[in-house]
């Protein structure tokens, strides 16, 4: 099975449910829950368990962080419990395709060689120097080790170079024949081999607490009945909270008008317990992975990812008909083509039949026959014979659409871009019809961060004083982000994955050997 983070579908773990822009909730009601998946304050403390179980640890989220955890924590002796929201582990390491390492055996047979220096510099001038250089520099520090040891376990890799001129660094670690189940099906045996206890379609929901120390949790199974499990620490990497529309739509998201492409059940379970015995929700300070395509069509296709998402020869106009931006943005970074739709109210990508014609022949082959389509099924696509039509269609005024049309193909005669310092080899005339107008919606893959953790991984309260037994790793604590994703250091979002796994599971099996 090999599905990438360019084919990440919704649902495809699970039944291959169909995409919507609604996305998935993935919740259910059970006792003292909430049909939006919560726990109400009402009934939080009046869960009936109908079993009793007891490990060492428990693992809430059997995603690459989960799994991580659950191997390291297991070599060390110990009981481990590692629930699952889904019926198959992975979560969104099924649409992730390698991982960042620095210094690696495999780079050193390569004779790749770059430092920490060569990572923390692009970083922090990226992030304005708000970002934590320290969780920078012990994911790097750690991540050639890392690799090491998941090739203990029957890791496969397979090329390592620069994620294909994503990034600025041949750090990008390709999994064998670019399969994420390389990396998910030997961790699940090593976890299954090492006894790790593996409790599917069961959420984690509610911690139990003792004198301030993590002394449980209660689980959630399918039917709704709850587990409580007695345990000494819990590590929380239930995957962020991209399918709770509550939690998005206060950070501003209109959650109606996105589409979700990771994969579900990733509900918030490790941020509403984080908060709930002390925690801090960090996530206006941290960002969401997401990238834009055309509302209501597929970003899978030619026309989502190496189309409308990366700009190239389009002309980008707002509700106004108004080009506001350099369009080939993406190029340098495909996380800046979400901000700069996010910064108008709505925003479309113009672009005529010769260019598009262009974008397939050079670029994005198939992004004809995906325009046709996406036009056929009814989603947010427009095709007229006129640029004056093609402002009706998107309702904006056509003597604006037309002008900007009009200036932006003067600039284009002229090579330079006046207005916004486009790329030259992506300006194009569009002087003549048949002309396409795509409405730009977000895609949404994953959040990153939301939990206050120390270097440790262990999460801390609103004093930096940590909760004693609980640590969170993966999306849900992640610290190496504001408020946009980088791909300059291609999936360092992984290599995070790994490393606070490890961590986290390690200072576990330290801090159970006090009790």
């Amino acid at each position: 099975m090999n599905i990438t983070r360019r084919k990440f579908i919704a649902g495809a773990a699970t039944a291959g449910a169909a995409i919507t822009l609604t996305g998935i909730t993935g919740c259910s009601s059970g006792n003292g829950a909430q049909a939006d998946g919560s726990i109400t304050e009402e009934t939080s403390d009046e869960i009936a368990a109908t079993a009793t179980k007891e490990a060492d640890i428990v693992i809430v989220g059997a995603g690459m962080s989960g799994l991580t955890a659950a191997v390291s924590a297991s070599e060390g002796n110990s009981t481990v419990i590692l629930l699952e929201a889904n019926s198959v582990v992975g979560g969104n390491g099924q649409g992730t395709e390698g991982i960042f390492a620095c210094g690696s055996s495999l780079q050193k047979e390569l004779g790749i060689d770059f430092s920490f220096e060569d990572v923390i510099t692009k970083e922090l001038e990226f992030f304005n120097h708000r970002t934590n250089a320290l969780f920078w520099k012990d994911m790097v520090s750690a991540s050639a080790d890392n690799i090491d040891w998941l090739m203990k376990q029957g890791v496969k890799f397979g090329a390592v170079d620069n994620y294909r001129g994503q990034g600025h660094l041949d750090g990008f670690h390709w999994y064998a024949d670019e399969d994420p189940y390389n990396f998910i099906t030997p961790m699940l045996e090593s976890a299954e081999k090492q006894g790790v206890e593996i409790l599917l379609e069961t959420r984690g929901r509610k911690l139990i607490m003792e004198d301030g120390s993590v002394a449980g949790i209660y689980a959630e199974t399918a039917d709704g009945s709850y587990i409580q499990i007695n345990c000494k620490a819990v590590i929380l990497a239930s995957g962020g909270y991209a399918d709770n529309d509550e939690l998005l739509a206060e950070l501003g998201v209109d959650v109606k008008s996105i589409a979700r492409k990771g994969f579900p059940n990733h509900n918030g379970d490790g941020l509403d317990m984080a908060v709930s015995v002390g925690g801090v929700d960090t996530r206006m300070s941290h960002c969401i992975m997401r990238e834009p395509g055309c509302e209501g069509y597929g970003f899978e296709t030619a026309l989502g990812a190496m189309g409308v998402h990366s700009g190239g020869p389009f002309m980008f106009v707002n509700e106004n008909g108004k080009r506001y931006t350099d369009e080939n943005c993406a190029a340098k970074n495909f996380a800046y083509a979400a901000n700069c739709v996010l910064s108008q109210q709505k925003s479309y990508a113009i672009i005529n039949e010769k260019c598009l014609a262009w974008l397939d022949e050079n670029s994005s082959p198939g992004i004809v026959d995906a325009a046709e389509d996406a036009l056929s099924i009814g989603a947010k696509a427009y095709k007229t014979n006129t640029i004056e039509e093609l402002a009706d269609a998107i309702e904006v005024d056509p003597e604006i659409l037309s002008s900007e049309l009009e200036r932006y193909n003067d600039l284009c005669e002229k090579g330079n871009d006046d207005d916004f310092a486009k790329d030259q080899s992506m300006m194009q005339t569009m002087d003549e019809g048949p002309y396409w107008a795509f409405k730009q919606g977000l895609f949404y893959f994953t959040t990153m961060g939301g939990i206050r953790t120390n270097r440790r991984f262990e999460v801390v309260d609103k004093d930096y004083k940590p909760i004693s037994g609980l640590w969170a790793v993966g999306a849900d604590g992640c610290e190496l982000y504001k408020e946009t994703y980088t791909v300059m250091v291609p999936a360092s979002a992984n290599a995070n994955n790994v490393n606070s796994g490890r961590t986290a599971a390690q200072e576990a099996l330290t801090y159970c050997k006090t009790l």
